[in-house]
């Protein structure tokens, strides 16, 4: 599966995280489902299973790594690996219509996220871990 093309929402029936492809269905209802197949007639068909997922959670791969090597996604909070003045960064990863772009908002600054990503980590994301974005003192 190619990263760029990746989703990640939380089933609705199950408090668990799905990656794969995004289907939004005639009744805009989200599911992410792990494989496709192409058909001629009938544009995609699913292969296997598919799960509906809480739309408020769907986010897209940014198709770029932290400096651990993990894939980062929209919605993923991120720390820098540099300690700042005694306070830890934190960002939230977000698409920037304006940009074009993976954005990090740093306290209400955005920064390109392909600028970051070897000097950050994936720590959590805001519909599991809201409570990271708190500010913490080392």
């Amino acid at each position: 599966m190619t990263e760029r093309y990746l989703f990640r929402g939380k089933r609705i029936d199950k408090d668990e995280w799905r990656e794969g492809h995004l289907i939004i269905a005639g009744d805009c209802r989200a599911y992410i489902t792990q494989e496709l197949l192409r058909c001629k007639d009938y544009g995609f068909a699913h292969l296997s299973g598919w799960n509906e997922i809480d739309s408020a959670t769907l986010g897209q791969c940014t198709g770029l790594k932290d400096q651990n090597g993990k894939l980062i996604f929209e919605g993923d909070i991120l720390q820098d690996a540099i300690a700042h003045q005694f306070v830890k960064q934190k960002g939230v990863v977000k698409w920037g219509d304006e940009d074009g772009s993976w954005l990090v908002n740093w306290d209400n600054e955005l920064y390109l996220l392909a600028n970051l990503t070897n000097k950050t980590s994936v720590i959590g994301n805001i519909h599991d871990n809201p409570e990271l974005l708190e500010k913490e003192r080392v």
